[in-house]
């Protein structure tokens, strides 16, 4: 092996150790978070998408808010008046006429990682303003927030994501990690 390939070989394993560590520091940190806002604080360290902290809106009909987490969490429930968009998945020709409008746009997700990220690229294809739930549906839920399912009746009942992230709901008796099924399931 040549002298030129061990350098580009020891180079690119040095990166990968770096990336590696950067990432692993930053899975730790949020594992190891004592609170809430502690793994907040370390989720929002980018603050691409300025967050907005639900008890300072009165009145959440001046905006779109838009649901970015998967199918399933949202059947389980999701903010009133929430629109789904699959963050995985959207479905473009619907989220361009959603996004259609005047009124500033507020994204979330469980606890808002995969809405900031959603919410970054909003803000570079959209005029409106763009914001980040604070907390993500989990801050919502531990605010004693309404929620809804899929049928659009008051639910109790929040989607957990993954044990990891489910334990951020502050009571673990309303913490599903499963979809109901609908009438007509098996």
């Amino acid at each position: 092996m040549s002298f030129f390939v061990k350098i580009s070989l020891l180079l690119l394993l040095l990166v990968l150790l770096g990336v590696g560590l950067y990432w692993g520091r930053w899975w730790y940190q949020l594992q190891s978070a004592s609170n809430y806002e502690a793994l907040l604080s370390t989720l929002y360290q980018n603050h691409q998408v300025p967050l907005l902290h639900a008890p300072t809106v009165e009145d959440w009909s001046q905006y779109l808010i838009l649901d970015v987490r998967s199918p399933e969490e949202y059947a389980v429930s999701h903010l009133p008046e929430a629109h789904f968009v699959n963050y995985q998945n959207p479905d473009q020709a619907a989220l361009d006429r959603l996004l259609q409008t005047d009124r500033p746009i507020v994204v979330y997700c469980s606890v808002g990682y995969r809405s900031e990220q959603f919410g970054a690229n909003l803000r570079s294809s959209y005029p409106s303003p763009v914001y980040n739930l604070y907390g993500g549906l989990f801050q919502w839920a531990n605010e004693k927030r309404p929620l809804v399912d899929a049928q659009q009746a008051p639910t109790q009942l929040v989607h957990g994501y993954s044990p990891s992230w489910g334990r951020w709901v502050t009571e673990e008796d309303r913490v599903v990690y499963e979809a109901p099924a609908l009438d007509g399931e098996q």
